[in-house]
């Protein structure tokens, strides 16, 4: 992404190769500081829709001390600071920010949307390449909210293959048995002095005579064939424990791992259902809602309201009710519900703001509360919350905040939308579920 804002020529390092090793080495440290405050992807998304951001922004500040930490003499180049320069390594980290998490992407896509629908951008050179990429931020976020939410099942093709028997679906193989071999040399030895090939044997029986049913021979023989059956006995015991032991090692083995697999599948199976059901109420909730066009917080319908204090209050209501990241079309159930119990009349952001002053909604102070940070540009929905808790706002602090034309020309629905855009990046980037 850097390579790219420099070929379109925002920024001129010169033919030092080094100067964009460094520049890439400052954007990938301001991405790991996006992965551990992602709330800064929406300053970021804000600085990136604006080229004209004043140069005394708080977060160029911090990507400059970013920047300086590879690039010593930055400002021995740069006499002012390099607007330009870092604003497109801000560009840079929050594409690949962005591009690692659909969550981040959602933080991007909502952050910028409302701007890109009512024209409030001012993307100068890079503004393709940004255009594309917020369509990329939005099918990402999208995507994986409808799959959150159960509106669209996940396919995959799956190859049948035959599988190969493991050795515990084989059966058993035990063996015990014991051969000749194992006894021979104890049966010789209790019958005579030597092997029948004629090889002298340890310890023979000493009564061999030429007439084998004498007494002395039988004695003889006798505890030495018991010694050698008794071995060839134990032997062949000893050998069909081992042949059992190492078979059931193998299939125990084998019904563990079974049984592990089993339980993977089914607490997936449960975490699936879990997820359906919620998306089921959501949705459910969502379309009682938006046909009873009741305000919870507000105990009150919608279109006993004055405009704008319905649609701040319909945003809160609605918060309440859906995930962080919902689909494209909640938002639109928003405006939909808005358009259908006020007025569709447009007025300008200032008038919004005004009426929203004389007719406050009630007990959203825990929804709507204001970040209180000392960043030049801010979401409308700031400047917003801070009226709706009673402070003002002219029309040049409105300017010079949020980047919008105060004059710019809304209905209750669409101002609706925007808000509650902005409400759901600030919920993930917080890590509201």
């Amino acid at each position: 992404m850097l390579q790219e804002l420099l070929n379109l020529g925002l920024v001129h390092i010169g033919s030092d190769d080094s100067r964009f090793e460094k520049m890439q080495a400052a954007a990938n440290a301001l991405r790991k500081r996006f992965e551990e405050s992602p709330e800064l992807m929406i300053t970021a998304t804000l600085i990136a829709l604006d080229e004209d951001v004043d140069e005394d922004e708080p977060f160029f500040e911090l990507v400059e001390g970013l920047v300086i930490n590879e690039w010593k003499t930055l400002r021995n180049t740069h006499v002012n600071r390099p607007r330009e320069l870092l604003r497109s390594i801000a560009i840079s980290a929050l594409t690949a920010a962005a591009d690692e998490d659909p969550e981040r992407s959602a933080i991007v896509w909502n952050t910028a949307a409302s701007r890109l629908i009512h024209d409030q951008t001012s993307l100068g050179k890079a503004s393709g390449l940004l255009s594309q990429r917020f369509q990329e931020a939005f099918s990402s976020a999208e995507s994986e909210a409808l799959r959150r939410a159960g509106m669209r099942a996940v396919t995959t093709k799956k190859k049948h293959r035959k599988s190969k028997p493991s050795s515990a679906q084989e059966g058993l193989s035990i063996s015990g048995a014991i051969n000749d071999g194992d006894i021979l040399q104890d049966v010789a030895r209790a019958a005579g002095p030597q092997y029948p090939q004629g090889q002298p044997l340890d310890d023979p029986n000493p009564q061999w005579g030429s007439n084998p049913s004498q007494p002395q021979w039988s004695v003889a023989f006798t505890p030495r064939m018991a010694e050698a059956l008794v071995k060839a006995v134990n032997l062949g015991t000893s050998r069909l424990a081992d042949s059992i032991g190492s078979e059931l090692a193998i299939h125990m083995a084998a019904i563990e791992a079974r049984v592990h697999r089993q339980l993977v599948h089914i607490e997936s199976l449960q975490s699936k259902l879990s997820e359906s059901e919620a998306a089921g109420h959501m949705r459910l909730d969502v379309l009682w809602w938006s046909q009873a066009r009741y305000s919870p917080s507000q105990k009150t319908a919608y279109s006993t309201l004055p405009t704008a204090t319905a649609a701040l209050a319909a945003v809160a209501d609605l918060t309440v009710m859906v995930p962080a990241l919902a689909p494209a079309s909640i938002t639109h159930v928003l405006g939909e519900t808005i358009a259908a119990c006020t007025r569709s009349e447009r007025m300008s952001l200032t008038q919004h703001l005004k009426n929203l002053s004389e007719a406050r909604p009630l007990g959203l102070e825990g929804v709507l509360r204001t970040a209180h940070s000392n960043e030049v540009r801010v979401p409308l929905l700031e400047v917003v919350a801070e009226v709706a808790k009673g402070s003002t706002s002219s029309n040049d602090d409105l300017r010079s905040r949020t980047g919008v034309d105060p004059e710019l020309m809304l209905n209750p629905a669409e101002l609706a939308m925007w808000l509650f855009r902005e409400l759901q990046a600030r919920r993930i980037a917080e890590g509201v579920t």
